[in-house]
């Protein structure tokens, strides 16, 4: 099977809609007290495939003006996780975090973060836990 790459697509409980945060954002939701945390729906992993295991994702967050000039701080505050799963159907237990690919946004690191990890594993999901702005995209390869 040859490598895949994909983008995210989040289910943002305040929106009935299906977002994908390539074409727009996953934003704090309005009306929201404190931290907002969103799953991604899951991916075919390597392991899926009987792949070779190699995993890679990117994150980024961008300011959340249409004008991206990498200069800017970026408003997005939270953090970022890749969960994965070994088992077919996974049930909410089932998730664990690859913490090698936890990367925390505070205002001050404002640019695209890279992150390989290894695993057979079948299903794949991003964490993402939103205390402010907004995240543009999470690019995610096996």
């Amino acid at each position: 099977m040859p490598r895949s790459s994909k983008v995210f697509y989040f289910n943002v409980d305040t929106d009935s809609n299906r977002n994908s945060i390539n074409a727009s954002t996953v934003k704090h939701p309005v009306g929201t007290v404190g931290s907002a945390i969103l799953f991604s729906n899951k991916e075919e992993g390597s392991g899926y495939y009987n792949g070779d295991g190699f995993h890679s994702v990117t994150y980024v967050p961008w300011p959340e003006t249409d004008n991206i000039n990498y200069g800017e701080n970026n408003n997005f505050r939270g953090s970022i996780v890749i969960q994965a799963t070994l088992a077919e159907e996974p049930n909410e237990g089932d998730w664990v975090d690859i913490t090698s690919t936890l990367t925390t946004f505070d205002g001050t690191n404002n640019f695209n973060t890279f992150h390989n990890f290894s695993g057979n594993f079948v299903w794949i999901r991003a964490k993402v836990t939103v205390n402010q702005g907004v995240l543009r995209q999470i690019l995610f390869n096996h």
